[in-house]
């Protein structure tokens, strides 16, 4: 259950199986889920990521399984003051903030043949840490042969069930209702066929489509080919393929469009080609990711837009360095814009008790200049202070600012201080207050845990004086004792009666919960 079995002996595999109030087998399991409330919708290849939102959704795919294969997205919840990092095999790839919408989306993150390990970590202001860890393997993602696999769904994007923001306007991409029927069914163990149906709002304007897609294993190579047709007669080809030689991953993709309302770019954008190389360079101590993109825009009229981007990472140590070297070129029959190019780097690591980010961003062309450059640290200072500071510049506004924060954490509560300043002359104070209601035998009480958004347990702890596995009649309950939740301890010990709570658990993942046996 939730473990790759392959070359596991069947004597020794657990399968899950339903059963009645009595305990009689009614059979296997089935893997469907149902989701109301705040959900997140189909992707497509063709049309682009997926929009999350309230709405409502009914699935047996499996939760993480991605319906383009060389690219994913990720999006999660991430209140205001928070920000996150995204890693994909120890490999540090961006950061994101809290906006309007309060979460972290990762778009367009690329998918390498084989293994992908990702870990997104969210800083809270009163120094909590969280972590999400997703794993994609991209040449196992075809459907089981004789298995089918179904989604179907409706979304409002960009708005929570229960959402107390007034926002007039929504971005283009979270405009109307989105529904949409998935359908993916395998052939044999390499080949596997799909159907979707998706309407939406793209450029003010309803918009509903159908997409079939043929996908098939050849070697060690996964190439996927499909087409769509919209309800005013527009037509999309898509054709795309991700493999890996020796230990260099390569991906293509080719979208070729007539008149097809659905694509993020309307009418405009005809075609969209791009070619992906992803390869280690291994030095005498250490080994360099490279990564290498090129793509090709096509537009109506005739123009193109090249976008060329190179990336490599370092790991020492406790730090995490990213480089990406961008580049854009306009081809026009008319006057064309200068050519552009910039560099970006961010980073990320621990100096003892100090975790430090940074990032920065400076243009090469037309005309060099630095754009933006953003540094902080997070100073555990005690086990419940800690301090947080941050400089950054913003070169558009010729702004420099300053910030500082003072953390406190009570048994009951979270508290942070604020104060920033700026070359401009304006100042800010802020105070943040975090804390959640917990009931328990004794009554409501405070807890600084975040147990309402998150996973919690409830735990009770007693000495099991004949060792027998179960708590008999005068077997004393335990106090003073701390409880484990995989790698993570409770931030209090066992009261009299043995009890504990130990919450901010991922959501939707099973855990071991122990006892610091120290």
């Amino acid at each position: 259950i939730g473990t790759d079995m392959k070359g596991v002996p069947d004597s020794l595999r657990v399968k899950a199986f339903r059963s009645d109030p009595d305990g009689e087998l009614l059979g296997p399991l089935k893997a469907t889920h149902v989701a109301v409330g705040d959900v997140e919708g189909v992707s497509s290849a063709i049309v682009g990521g997926s929009a999350a939102g309230r709405g409502a959704v009914v699935t047996n795919r499996p939760v993480v399984q991605p319906l383009a294969f060389d690219r994913t997205s990720f999006t999660g919840e991430l209140p205001s003051g928070w920000d996150a990092e995204i890693y994909r095999n120890g490999e540090l790839l961006g950061f994101a903030t809290s906006g309007s919408d309060q979460r972290y989306r990762f778009d367009d993150i690329p998918l390498l043949y084989g293994e992908n390990r990702f870990e997104i970590i969210t800083y809270g202001p009163q120094g909590q840490t969280r972590s999400r860890f997703e794993t994609l393997n991209v040449g196992d993602q075809s459907v089981p042969a004789g298995k089918t696999w179904y989604w179907a769904g409706i979304v409002d994007p960009g708005r929570d069930l229960i959402d107390f923001r007034k926002r007039e306007t929504l971005p283009d991409s979270e405009q109307g209702l989105r529904a949409a029927v998935s359908v993916e069914h395998g052939l044999s163990q390499r080949m596997s066929v799909a159907a979707l149906a998706q309407t939406l709002v793209e450029n003010d304007e309803r918009v509903t489509f159908v997409e079939g897609s043929v996908r098939r294993a050849v070697g060690p190579a996964l190439v996927e080919v499909a087409v769509a047709r919209d309800n005013k007669g527009g037509m999309a080809f898509r054709g795309q393929a991700l493999a890996r030689v020796g230990e260099v991953s390569i991906a293509a993709r080719s979208i070729v469009s007539r008149d097809f309302a659905a694509r993020p770019g309307g009418l405009g954008v005809t075609g969209e080609h791009r070619l992906s190389i992803d390869a280690p360079l291994n030095l005498k101590n250490r080994t360099l990711p490279l990564h290498a993109d090129v793509k090709l825009t096509e537009y109506q009229g005739g123009d193109k837009q090249l976008e060329a981007s190179g990336r490599t990472a370092l790991m020492f140590s406790h730090f995490n360095l990213s480089s990406t070297l961008r580049y854009r070129r306009t081809f026009s029959s008319g006057p064309a814009p200068p050519d552009e190019m910039e560099l970006a780097l961010i980073g990320s690591g621990r100096i003892g008790r100090v975790r430090l980010r940074g990032g920065t961003e400076w243009r090469i062309a037309p005309q060099s200049r630095l754009e933006r450059a953003e540094l902080s640290a997070y100073w555990n200072a005690g086990e419940n202070t800690d301090w947080e500071g941050a400089l950054a510049y913003e070169a558009p506004a010729k702004r420099a600012r300053a910030r500082i924060s003072h953390i406190r954490r009570f048994s009951g509560l979270a508290l942070a201080l604020t104060g920033e300043a700026a070359t401009d002359g304006s100042v800010a104070a802020g105070l943040n207050l975090a804390f959640s209601l917990d009931r328990t035998d004794a009554g409501w009480r405070f807890s600084r845990q975040p147990l309402a958004s998150t996973g919690s347990v409830r735990a009770r702890v007693y000495r099991d004086v004949n060792a027998n596995g179960q708590r008999d009649a005068g077997e004393p309950f335990e106090t003073g004792a701390l409880i484990t939740a995989g790698l993570r301890l409770s931030d209090e010990v066992t009261d009299k009666t043995g009890r504990a709570v130990l919450g901010g658990l991922e959501n939707y993942r099973a855990v071991a919960i122990g006892v610091d046996p120290t």
